[in-house]
């Protein structure tokens, strides 16, 4: 279904409704699993809006939350969209599970956002050369070596998370036309979180190991493995984050400005979770040296980009 948010209803004077009772299509209760086409409307679409905020949620605030905060969040966003459409419906159990399930599709959609991006932004070869596989596998040990595959340069780790990947990635994922997520909800995109980053991070990560053999062999994402590896980059990304703040917000600012502006929408008005010292020195030295505030600062890559962007469309 096509993303969507709902447009408030007027302010009323009652604070406190009487909440209603979603209705049942069929007038009971289904015994099959739930779906949200088993409750009349408006309800369905509630379901639905609450959804899209829940997912917007595990892309910028924690792609793993814990089980007590998919419920925290199941209820704050429900009483979000009730309270904008100005019809606030009891939120049960069963309409509930319907929301917190979503955060393996939403982890799965950026999976399939990036993993066409991989072949083209790294240069590997599918073929049966066994030359160019061993090349395949040097390329793959390289872009791994302490998750050096988002800097700019991986054999020489500088430009920190400044591979060009990493922006097309959010332009790909959230930000492909008018109607999708980061211009939905530009407040949770704007500006680019670290936990956005982080899950950027953790699924490149998985689609490069795709190629470990020197050639392509498509895994499955697996929640404790991948978990751990969120956590890692998270922690790594905050160290980032807090070398030059002022610095770094611009930064994850222009992110979402410059995806946003190429959807043509004007803005409104198992390794250690932290940087090592070595890692942390190089990164504040490139920070010094960055502003955060230019697009001069894309230049370099915007011919690697374009170029990957046109290798991942003959293969999608």
């Amino acid at each position: 279904p096509v993303m969507r948010r709902l447009t408030p209803a007027p302010e009323t004077q009652d604070s406190s409704p009487i909440l209603l009772q979603a209705e049942f299509v069929n007038g009971t209760i289904p015994t099959r699993r739930p779906k949200i086409g088993d409750y009349k409307e408006p309800v369905g679409g509630l379901i639905l809006a609450a959804i899209h905020e829940y997912e917007c949620r595990i892309w910028t605030q924690d792609a793993f939350p814990s089980h007590d905060l998919t419920l925290q969040w199941a209820e704050e966003v429900w009483n979000h969209v009730g309270q904008e459409a100005g019809k606030e419906y009891e939120l049960t159990r069963r309409m509930s599970s319907l929301i917190t399930s979503r955060g393996t599709h939403a982890r799965g959609f950026v999976k399939d956002k990036i993993r066409p991006l991989i072949q083209f932004a790294y240069n590997f070869e599918k073929t049966n050369n066994p030359s160019i596989i061993t090349q395949n596998r040097e390329k793959y040990d390289t872009l791994m070596n302490d998750s050096a595959f988002h800097y700019s340069d991986p054999s020489a780790r500088t430009g920190f998370a400044l591979h060009p990947i990493i922006k097309q990635a959010i332009k790909e994922t959230w930000f492909q036309k008018k109607g999708s997520p980061g211009v939905l909800f530009t407040e949770h995109f704007n500006p680019i979180t670290i936990p956005t980053l982080a899950i950027v991070f953790t699924t490149i990560e998985f689609c490069i190991q795709e190629w470990s053999s020197g050639m392509y062999v498509q895994g499955t994402l697996n929640e404790d493995r991948d978990k751990s590896r969120f956590h890692v980059f998270t922690g790594r990304l905050k160290d980032w984050d807090s070398l030059k703040p002022s610095v770094t917000l611009k930064i994850r600012k222009r992110l979402h400005d410059r995806s946003r502006r190429l959807t043509g929408v004007a803005m409104d008005s198992t390794t250690q979770a932290s940087l090592n010292p070595a890692t942390k020195s190089a990164a504040l030295a490139e920070l010094e040296e960055r502003t955060g505030d230019t697009d001069s600062e894309d230049e370099h890559d915007e011919a690697v980009e374009a170029s990957s962007t046109r290798g991942a469309s003959s293969i999608e």
